[in-house]
């Protein structure tokens, strides 16, 4: 794990990001971080290919390759070339542009042919089929190998508190009555969460899929931005090195490990 902690550190000050994605890998470091490790320690396979699912700008795909994964595929909506430059730099690499809320969007990837799945807070922005969404993941997996998954996690105090002020802790409810949907095919909303999971319901989706064992699960909090003065900010310094901060009622993030037995 030093080579990918040393090349995450690179990321957080490398032109090869825009500043909104070096600013996500500060905040967003033990989610990053989290995801490498639980696929390596469970993995029953030689590292081989890593699909990242919702990639980005690449960080969770630069991670996998500094663990060694040789090839590396990234599925997004679409490419912006200032959010390109950090993929040609990965020797090896497939870049797939598909929309999530259509059927089979993974079709140029073979069955069981990928050894590592990430899917790092997208499953939240599908609204067409979740757990269609889910099956194309799982369906390019192999057997030994895992998916990892993390999403917002919705059973936090901040977001009692928001209910009890009468806000809402979701995100993008304006854009969604905003927005038509079933009339238009091209329809990808990256800006809003349709559903937030509870922690029960997001496990029992991922154990319905076939042949899956549920092999960790867990919560993961965000760090203070670079800069960041204010109380919360303060406060998330402070407790950084403590576990009290991966616990369901601080963490930002929920995550399950899941691997496929057959």
């Amino acid at each position: 794990m030093v080579a990918v902690e040393e090349t995450l550190d690179r990321l957080a000050d490398s032109p090869l990001l825009t500043q909104g994605y070096r600013d996500e890998v500060v905040v967003f470091r033990r989610r990053f971080l989290n995801s490498i490790r639980a696929a390596l320690e469970h993995l029953r396979r030689e590292t081989g290919v890593a699909a990242d699912i919702g990639a980005g700008a690449g960080v969770g795909l630069a991670l996998a390759h500094a663990a060694g994964f040789s090839h590396l595929i990234a599925a997004d909506f679409h490419w912006p070339e200032e959010g390109r430059k950090l993929y040609a730099t990965f020797p090896s690499k497939q870049l797939i542009a598909a929309n999530f809320n259509k059927d089979h969007f993974l079709s140029e990837v073979p069955d069981g042919s990928v050894d590592y799945v990430l899917s790092s807070q997208t499953f939240e922005h599908i609204l067409h089929h979740p757990v269609g969404y889910l099956e194309e993941c799982w369906r390019i997996l192999a057997s030994g190998g895992v998916l990892v998954i993390d999403i917002p996690n919705p059973a936090t105090l901040i977001n009692a508190v928001r209910v009890l002020r009468a806000q809402s802790f979701a995100w993008g409810d304006k854009d969604f009555a905003s927005r038509p949907k079933l009339t238009n095919p091209d329809f990808v909303p990256w800006d809003i969460h349709f559903r937030e999971y509870f922690p029960k319901d997001f496990r029992s989706l991922l154990l319905d899929l076939p042949s899956s064992e549920l092999v960790e699960t867990g919560f993961i909090a965000t760090e203070a931005s670079r800069g960041g003065r204010g109380a919360k900010s303060l406060i998330k310094k402070a407790l950084a090195l403590s576990p009290v901060m991966d616990t369901r009622l601080l963490s930002h993030s929920q995550y399950a490990v899941v691997r496929r037995v057959a």
